[in-house]
């Protein structure tokens, strides 16, 4: 992977305890795990019909230096756009990693 393809920015990020609330119970919200520059490639996009509406699937998959703390119970912020993580992908000997992500819907 050349650094040259590392065009977008992306935040990855988790659902966990932000805080401590007066009573020390916890305050819980989004947790930002990482920040990182990616490559960002347009996988697929399909439209299919599920309880009489119709449903946009759009996968993204983004390419980005390895992260070993990153699972597919994280999201991916990109662009102002919230991205599920569905696959981890390890590339050449986990120096680079791709997210193989499907778009949320707005």
């Amino acid at each position: 992977m050349r650094l040259g393809g590392l065009d977008t920015y992306i935040e990855i990020v988790r659902d966990g305890i932000t805080g401590r609330d007066d009573f020390n119970a916890p305050i819980y919200g989004t947790v930002i795990v990482a920040k990182a520059m990616a490559q960002r490639v347009q996988s697929s996009g399909r439209e299919f019909l599920a309880a009489d509406a119709v449903q946009n699937d759009q996968r993204v998959v983004f390419r980005l230096h390895w992260l070993p703390e990153i699972t597919t119970k994280d999201r991916v912020l990109c662009a102002g756009q919230t991205h599920n993580i569905h696959e981890v992908r390890p590339l050449g000997r986990a120096r680079h990693m791709e997210l193989h992500t499907v778009a949320r819907a707005a």
